[in-house]
């Protein structure tokens, strides 16, 4: 609700008479938060955009005593909208978000951080293999992908051992990553 008020005097100063009037501004914060939410997602797939992921994860290692922050990207994903087309490859990028949201607990923060780069951060576990297990049936899923040869490549690093904010754990995830497509091409 929304009260405003006025007290009305008389001309030696003396009130005379309140006049308030109340609104209900219930479907003004709905749409409100309407538009936050929808300003935090990114407009293709459904993830939280960069800023809102690097927003929500510094939350969440604010409160958080262990995790995992997973760096996910698409290999050689240009070849899919070069032989493709771009429309088949912004449907991929949709049904991979699909296939990361999952593969991870509802809890777990999925974001879009670049054209074919996702980060997931899967808080609340120390357990590395679970983390190893969520990497494993992520990429199993994608493999499975019809239409396309997909492959990807994933980096994960533990919080707080490999860093304690957004930043140095994502610089960890994101050298982890690379390790893996090198090793991919040898």
């Amino acid at each position: 609700m929304n009260c405003q008020g006025q007290l009305l005097r008389d001309k030696s100063g003396r009130p005379l008479v309140l006049i308030g009037k109340i609104a209900d501004v219930h479907e003004q914060k709905e749409q409100e938060a309407w538009l936050r939410e929808k300003a935090s997602l990114d407009g293709m797939t459904g993830a939280l955009n960069r800023e809102a992921t690097e927003r929500e994860i510094t939350r969440a290692l604010a409160i958080a005593q262990a995790g995992f922050l997973f760096m996910i990207d698409v290999d050689n994903f240009k070849q899919v909208n070069d032989t493709l087309g771009h429309a088949k490859g912004d449907e991929l990028l949709i049904q991979i978000v699909a296939d990361i949201k999952g593969s991870f607990r509802q809890e777990d923060i999925v974001g879009r951080t670049g054209g074919d780069e996702f980060v997931v951060f899967m808080t609340h576990t120390t357990d590395q293999n679970a983390a190893a297990l969520k990497a494993e049936r992520l990429l199993n899923r994608l493999s499975e992908r019809e239409g396309c040869a997909l492959t990807v490549s994933i980096g994960i690093a533990a919080y707080p051992e490999a860093g304690k904010s957004f930043g140095e754990l994502f610089e960890a995830a994101d050298k982890a990553m690379y390790e893996d497509k090198y090793h991919k091409e040898q």
